[in-house]
């Protein structure tokens, strides 16, 4: 009895040794997974189709000589889109199908609306809404994206009846605000093709450089210099997911104003932060948070103003599904 009890002891023990070992070595693989180089890129496939819903939300105050009170001013912005790959291009790169899903504004000044749009509403409704003329034609905007083989824009096809309709609209303020949802400049700011890759393997700990510029509307263009970090590992929407944080400046030169001379910005400068997901796998952006605080000096309709603006931009991967 007593060698039996002691095979029992001796048999379990090699499996305790063996299961611990299992343990050990999947731990070892696993934290070497996690600290492996990664290589960032777009793994496109033929009649995926990727939904996204962008949200803006931004914050402003206005001093001027024209108001002896600062006006607080405030946007909602949620626009929907879809991407579906359609077809590999000869020599490497994608075709890429984009379409508006939907759109819905709202600002305010002073507490008191001032614009509002739902693409949901009925059409019927637009005649009452001066801001329908312009962002319908945008919420059922579609265009197409020509990548490269190495994953970056080559071509944005399908924009400029678009920008026609809205610059006609009647309403040149409007119409200058909303044509930087629509230019090319800021359809390659979307995130549908990132801006952001490394350009080489990267691993947890690295950092690099990221420098372009974004088509503001009445703004101008601004210049956004940045570093991202890649900080490790993270589960967001059931996805393994690569971490980035990004940290960076904001500025832009004096714009000579709108086509319509209403606002020129004679200095502009901010700081940005943000986080976003990306899934290797997917070869796509999962979600991203942006925070923005800009400071501003500008003239408008011929008088000095100046504006304290802030401004939070999300970014969040809906549905992947095959295009029908």
């Amino acid at each position: 009895m007593l060698q039996l009890m002691t095979m029992h002891r001796t048999t379990a023990n090699r499996l305790s040794l063996l299961f611990t070992s299992a343990v050990l070595v999947w731990s070892a693989a696993w934290a070497a997974d996690q600290n492996s180089p990664v290589e960032f890129g777009p793994r496109w496939k033929v009649g995926q189709r990727l939904s996204y819903a962008l949200s803006t939300v931004q914050d402003q105050k206005i001093t001027s000589a024209m108001s002896p009170q600062p006006m607080d001013q405030s946007s909602r912005q949620t626009q929907a889109y879809a991407v579906t790959v359609e077809k590999e291009r000869e020599g490497g790169g994608h075709e890429l199908a984009v379409e508006f899903t939907g759109l819905s504004v709202e600002s305010s000044l002073n507490g008191n609306t001032i614009v509002q749009f739902d693409s949901k509403s009925d059409p019927k409704d637009d005649a009452g809404n001066q801001a329908a003329a312009i962002m319908r034609p945008i919420a059922n905007a579609k265009f197409r994206i020509l990548t490269r083989a190495n994953g970056k824009v080559d071509a944005v096809q399908g924009l400029k009846e678009l920008l026609a309709k809205v610059s006609s609209s009647g309403n040149p303020m409007l119409a200058a605000a909303m044509e930087s949802i629509v230019s090319e400049d800021a359809v390659k700011q979307m995130g549908i093709v990132p801006n952001w890759f490394p350009g080489k393997p990267v691993k947890p700990g690295d950092q690099w450089p990221v420098r372009y510029e974004v088509a503001a509307g009445l703004l101008g263009k601004i210049a956004v210099s940045q570093t991202l970090t890649f900080k490790g590992w993270e589960e967001k929407q059931g996805r393994r997911c690569v971490l980035i944080e990004t940290k960076g400046y904001l500025s832009s030169s004096p714009t000579s104003g709108t086509t319509t001379n209403l606002i020129s910005i004679s200095s502009l400068s901010g700081d940005t932060k943000g986080r976003l997901w990306y899934d290797p796998e997917l070869g796509a952006l999962v979600e991203s948070n942006e925070a923005q605080n800009m400071r501003m000096k500008m003239k408008a309709m011929g008088q000095e103003a100046s504006a304290q603006m802030t401004q939070s931009v999300t970014n969040t991967l809906k549905e992947v599904a095959v295009a029908k």
